[in-house]
């Protein structure tokens, strides 16, 4: 959901910048709050906007952990990476070191790089 311009001697961690429809905050990630946190400090990245998914399918625990009400009322969905607000205003992750505990569930994030299919003779 973001875009991002390469640049040899650009940071490693930036994901870039939100898409036009896509709204992205960090909001504290310790109380649980949906409190926006000042720029530069690191905190939980969440999305907002019209292409949010309704939720996990048949993961209703998840979802209501995830897919939330905002302050205003419209859908958030708590993704439960570290992130912050660098100072060319893209976004840049931060490793976790733990993962993000919500509601009782542990949220961690993952990825991947990258998959190799090989075919066995």
């Amino acid at each position: 959901m973001t875009v991002s311009h390469v640049n040899p001697n650009g940071s490693l961690n930036s994901i870039g910048t939100p898409l036009k429809h896509v709204e992205a905050v960090i909001v504290s990630p310790e109380d649980g709050s949906l409190k926006r946190i000042p720029h530069g400090t690191v905190g939980e990245l969440c999305v907002r906007g019209f292409q949010l998914a309704k939720g996990y399918l048949n993961r209703p625990e998840q979802t209501a952990a995830a897919f939330v009400q905002d302050t205003d009322g419209e859908r958030l969905y708590r993704t439960g990476d570290l992130a912050r607000w660098a100072d060319d205003g893209s976004l840049e992750q931060v490793p976790p070191n733990q993962p993000l505990t919500r509601n009782k569930l542990t949220v961690s994030a993952v990825g991947v790089s990258g998959v190799r299919i090989t075919r066995s003779s």
